[in-house]
């Protein structure tokens, strides 16, 4: 989000869904796990962008940011799906970010074994898999968004190997990363990083240094190049600062305590850390920071991405000064609203995807 273009027009929604042939999706992911390919590609997911971005009129001025595996975008290997693709340019939507594939299951990864529509990445692992995977991604940037400006393809810095040190994962990192950059360059698009929290029973299986300000401040010392930055995940942060504390960790300059986790300290830690390379942001809520709650039940952690909506007006105060200190790093090109929306009901779906919007909007424009 640009420093002097604080409006709606900047914001974007990050969109999983399917709005048509929803109904094969419990199929297509029986068939997944089953690893049964020809099934499973009978019952492909069509993309679909949820009605909410078509909101009072206002598809021209947002930016949807997708994930292309979720989206049915690719075919095997990596390649590009020419018919779903088409269908996505004929929406005429607008795109500027763009997240490769993710999973945050460490025993998937170590078992080698397929995920949810292939979503499979592991950027420490420098391998043809890798680079033909994250090569593709930037080739469909140009199909579906050739004159888009400020585009970042998003990925997690998640390893296969839980034994991996930073120190490797830093190396593998940036090996990635700079086989990457010709195409970068060529394509005009920033590579960013996110922040990772720490998930029970999954992220147990990694180091917790994935969600540390330190961490990515000697990564990009590595990679010493502009088309490389931070995505800052708020809700990440927030149950990253939950672990720390309920673990007893120490860190070398911040304090973990109750007031810190109360008041937001380490979301202001990290982007000030941060601050030159930071380039996006994810938007989200969650409770990590109330002693007292308990993690929602279908996640069994505090990465719940839940809308804006569920914060008080006393949360609200600490989250504005966050966003207030994001929109005012110079290099920032980008907030994306990442709320996991209601399957349920479009309605609800629209309302709050609409009412976050202008939660974001309050914060931005209240800025002194």
């Amino acid at each position: 989000m640009k420093n002097n273009n604080q409006t709606s027009s900047s914001i974007t929604y990050n969109y999983q869904g399917i709005e048509k042939r929803s109904r094969n999706s419990a199929l297509r992911y029986i068939f997944g796990l089953l690893g049964i390919q020809f099934l499973k590609s009978i019952f492909r997911f069509l993309p679909g962008i949820d009605n909410s971005v078509y909101a009072k009129g206002q598809s021209k001025d947002l930016y949807v940011e997708i994930v292309p595996s979720f989206l049915g975008m690719f075919s095997k290997h990596w390649m590009l799906n020419d018919f779903v693709v088409k269908r996505f340019v004929e929406m005429g939507l607008s795109v500027r970010s763009m997240h490769a594939p993710y999973i945050d299951d460490g025993k998937v990864f170590q078992t080698a074994r397929k995920s949810y529509l292939e979503n499979v990445l592991d950027i420490t692992e420098y391998s043809s898999t890798t680079l033909l995977c994250l090569y593709s991604h930037l080739h469909l940037f140009e199909a579906i968004a050739p004159q888009e400006q400020d585009k970042v393809l998003i990925a997690h810095p998640l390893p296969s190997d839980p034994n991996k040190s930073e120190k490797e994962i830093i190396k593998s990192i940036t090996k990635v990363a700079k086989k990457l950059l010709p195409l970068l360059r060529e394509q005009n698009v920033r590579l960013v990083i996110e922040n990772m929290p720490w998930l029970k029973r999954r992220h147990e299986r990694y180091s917790p240094f994935l969600g540390d300000a330190q961490f990515f401040e000697r990564l990009m010392n590595e990679l010493d190049d502009s088309y490389y930055g931070v995505l800052f995940d708020w809700g990440h942060a927030n149950s990253y600062a939950r672990f720390m504390y309920a673990h007893g960790i120490k860190h070398t300059e911040h304090q973990f305590t109750p007031e810190s986790l109360q008041h937001f300290k380490y979301q202001d830690y990290f982007i000030r850390r941060l601050k030159n390379k930071l380039y996006y942001a994810h938007l989200n809520f969650n409770e990590a920071h109330l002693l007292d709650a308990k993690p929602i039940f279908y996640a069994k952690n505090f990465d719940s991405h839940s809308d804006l909506t569920h914060m008080t007006e006393e949360e609200y105060v600490d989250y504005k000064r966050n966003i207030q200190s994001l929109a005012k790093i110079p290099n920032l090109v980008g907030m994306t609203i990442e709320s996991i929306p209601s399957y349920t009901s479009r309605v609800k779906r629209l309302q709050r995807y609409n009412d976050s919007v202008e939660i974001l909007n309050s914060m931005l424009q209240s800025q002194s």
